[in-house]
This record gives structure tokens, C-alpha cells and sequence, in this order.
């Protein structure tokens, strides 16, 4: 992906942010098709990336 900064802290800090973002829409999305509003949500999976987990 590219461009991508020298500094890799700021390439993952900007790849959380717009995953972040896309969820957020989708939530959003959900409510004004009527969905419940949300109070918490859990996030499970399994990631081999170290930095990921």
C-alpha cells in the first residue's frame, strides 16, 4: 500500500484508524436501518501478527 511512511508506528496507527472508521459506518449504517443502538461490543478472532494482538 502506498504511499506508506517511513516511520511504521504511523503506517499501523493509520490502518487501525481507517479500520476503525469502516466499522463505525457500519454501525451507523445498522442504526439507521433500525438496528438497536449498541452499548458494547466484543471483537474475537485469532491473528498471527504480533503487533496486531
Amino acid at each position: 500500500m502506498e504511499p506508506r511512511p517511513n516511520n511504521t508506528a504511523k503506517f499501523l496507527h493509520g490502518m487501525l484508524e481507517g479500520i476503525a472508521r469502516i466499522e463505525n459506518r457500519g454501525y451507523y449504517l445498522l442504526k439507521q436501518l433500525g438496528a438497536d443502538n449498541l452499548s458494547l461490543v466484543y471483537t474475537t478472532g485469532r491473528s498471527v501478527n504480533d503487533t496486531w494482538r
